[in-house]
């Protein structure tokens, strides 16, 4: 059991912070940066069994995040970037956020290799073409990253802009048996980050940071309104507003396009 190390993000020492039980069987321990802040855990041996379900089952505000944050994207969307551009949802899981931003009109597209895509048929992206995008959303991703570098430069080849989710550690420091988002049943939260962190993350690669300062942040070379960004992120504003950024669906081209798909298909089946 590991009790120190090297910090992911700033490379400063991190020293042991707590020891707790995951997925009701493997106890692990828990290092903290001395210098950022950042949370990561020992070595995660566990991930491949982790992962035996890219979804925990416990995971039941999965639709109520997504409806949610399309909320939001919507509306910073239509705040800072252009609408009419191609976007990203990248580790989008079933496939729900990409679905609702293209009902809404916007061009999303959704790439995550460890769930089935269930709801953005047709509308998976291939990275492999190295297209660009105005913006990537990465929801409740980066708490599951090991490598935070490695997999930010990752995204950066494809965006220079990324909107994501992940709950910050509260000031207090809790620790893992005080605090929900350690997720322990699941064992996929192995990256905790504060806001020190996620600014040192910035710094790096040369870009603005903008955070509520608890859960929404975006990593940008623009610069935007701090106060702005804040309000754009209040759940109620987003609710209230999201309408107004609404644009022609695509919905009925995406269900013409899937049809004629399997119509070719069964025309050389024949």
């Amino acid at each position: 059991m590991s009790k120190g190390g090297t910090c992911n993000i700033c490379g400063a020492p991190s020293g042991w912070m707590a020891d707790a039980v995951i997925m009701k069987k493997h106890q692990i321990s828990y290092l903290q940066c001395s210098q950022c802040g950042f949370v990561q855990t020992e070595a995660p041996y566990w991930l491949d069994e982790a992962y035996s379900s890219a979804i925990i089952d416990s995971d039941i505000g999965l639709l109520s995040r997504n409806i949610l944050n399309a909320d939001i994207t919507k509306l910073l969307i239509g705040l800072f970037l252009n609408p009419g551009a191609m976007y990203l949802d990248y580790g989008g899981g079933y496939g729900t956020l990409t679905r609702l931003m293209r009902d809404a009109g916007y061009h999303f597209r959704h790439y995550d290799p460890f769930c089935p895509n269930l709801f953005a048929k047709g509308a998976e992206a291939d990275l492999s073409t190295g297209e660009r995008y105005e913006l990537i959303t990465a929801f409740e991703l980066f708490e599951h990253f090991t490598h935070p570098i490695a997999e930010l430069n990752r995204l950066l080849a494809y965006s220079d802009s990324i909107l994501f989710s992940t709950e910050l550690l509260p000031a207090h420091r809790p620790l893992p048996s005080e605090w929900w988002y350690y997720a322990l049943d699941g064992g996929q939260h192995i990256s905790i980050y504060t806001l020190d962190s996620l600014f040192h993350l910035a710094k790096r690669f040369g870009l603005n940071l903008y955070s509520n300062g608890t859960s929404l942040h975006l990593l940008t070379p623009r610069s935007i309104s701090p106060s702005v960004f804040e309000i754009a992120c209040n759940a109620d504003m987003a609710r209230s507003m999201s309408l107004h950024f609404n644009r022609p669906s695509l919905t009925q081209a995406d269900f013409e396009r899937i049809v004629a798909s399997r119509l070719t298909l069964w025309k050389k089946g024949c």
